[in-house]
């Protein structure tokens, strides 16, 4: 009697519940379209890394544009509800802190905690290769969502501060868009950093940023 060897099953064989082979699929796209960005991700590259067939992606998801749409409609929530919680309770082990601070370290400690092992999600979202069509639509749907969530909690700080100018908040929204993103970038330089690192790192730059300056003795006037 002969006995049939095979190679290893794929995790898009016959038997695989079709709800694991999906999120499979759109963790590797997420993965992909986060670092290659929408013009340079592959479908194939993405069918590899879920160890599926390219037919069996589009099988699921049809075409590129909308894997991309069902990634950035699981990724916008994540990050969503991530900030959502922060906001709720920002808590800081460093008491020093501004109220800015505070705010900012534990947004930032939320969303490296969701995110960790797949930035690609943030990446995917801010992605500037997309071109004009209904996935360009979507990320800019979940970017207004995120964006309008930030200016709330951007207004609270403000107010705290006793700052009203619209311009003041406009201002403190970009900046505030723009330190996320970079800390998301740096993270993704260095991937192999934990969520724990990360926060770290953050919040100490941002306790420094928040200490007083030492008062200071003006020196004795030149002759």
């Amino acid at each position: 009697m002969t006995t049939s060897v095979t190679g290893p099953a794929r995790s898009g064989s016959r038997g695989v519940p079709r709800e694991v082979r999906a999120a499979a699929i759109l963790e590797a796209a997420a993965q992909e379209f986060g670092e290659a960005g929408y013009a340079g991700a592959q479908l194939t590259t993405i069918a590899a890394r879920a160890d599926v067939s390219k037919a069996l992606v589009l099988a699921y998801f049809s075409s590129k544009e909308k894997l991309y749409i069902a990634c950035v409609e699981k990724a916008g929530p994540i990050v969503f509800d991530a900030v959502t919680g922060a906001v709720a309770s920002p808590n800081s082990p460093e008491p020093h802190m501004s109220l800015f601070g505070r705010s900012a370290s534990a947004v930032l400690t939320s969303l490296f905690t969701a995110l960790e092992g797949r930035t690609g999600y943030w990446a995917l979202l801010y992605d500037r290769t997309l071109p004009v069509g209904a996935g360009r639509d979507a990320a800019r749907a979940q970017r207004h969502r995120l964006r309008e969530q930030s200016a709330r909690a951007v207004a609270d700080v403000l107010r705290a501060a006793g700052l009203t100018d619209p311009r003041d908040s406009s201002a403190a929204v970009l900046i505030w868009e723009s330190m996320v993103s970079a800390s998301m970038h740096w993270w993704s330089l260095d991937p192999g950093m934990s969520a724990a690192e990360v926060s770290a790192t953050s919040a100490r730059i941002l306790a420094a940023l928040s200490f007083p300056a030492p008062s200071t003795t003006p020196e004795t006037e030149m002759s």
